[in-house]
């Protein structure tokens, strides 16, 4: 598209790429068939690419650090779902460590099945500062 350059600030390339209904491949064939070849069109016209965010688990978070993602993104991106407070800044944290030396952004998070809406948002409150002191962007 026409002008779309001058529009966009951030490309994140993919979504959840460990959860099925949005990537239908290995964390490998998101790398090297999907986020490499994008960021290779991309980053030498100037553009800022984002990876593709994995659920929650950290693990895959490690995994695609290991097949080389850091190498194709300008910002790591992350979703920590979780039940508590708790949960959600242990795994941002995970997540930090497994992309260390790339900024990391939360393109999604938030607390799941709580059922109290008064203490959901004030775990919410309580947990945000931190989120900001860790992340980029969330």
């Amino acid at each position: 598209y026409p002008g779309i350059r001058n529009v966009v600030d951030l490309w994140q390339i993919g979504n959840e790429p460990n959860h099925t209904p949005f990537w239908k491949g290995t964390l490998s064939q998101y790398v090297n068939t999907f986020l490499k070849p994008a960021s290779e069109v991309l980053r030498p016209l100037g553009e800022k690419v984002v990876g593709a965010a994995p659920t929650w688990d950290v693990r895959a978070a490690e995994s695609l650090r290991d097949l080389g993602y850091l190498n194709y993104v300008d910002f790591a991106a992350f979703h920590p779902y979780a039940r508590t407070a708790d949960q959600v800044l242990e795994r941002v944290r995970g997540a930090k460590a497994a992309f260390a030396g790339k900024p990391l952004i939360l393109t999604e998070w938030n607390m799941n099945d709580v059922g109290n809406t008064s203490f959901w948002a004030s775990e919410l409150n309580r947990i945000a500062p931190e989120i900001s002191r860790l992340v980029h962007s969330a």
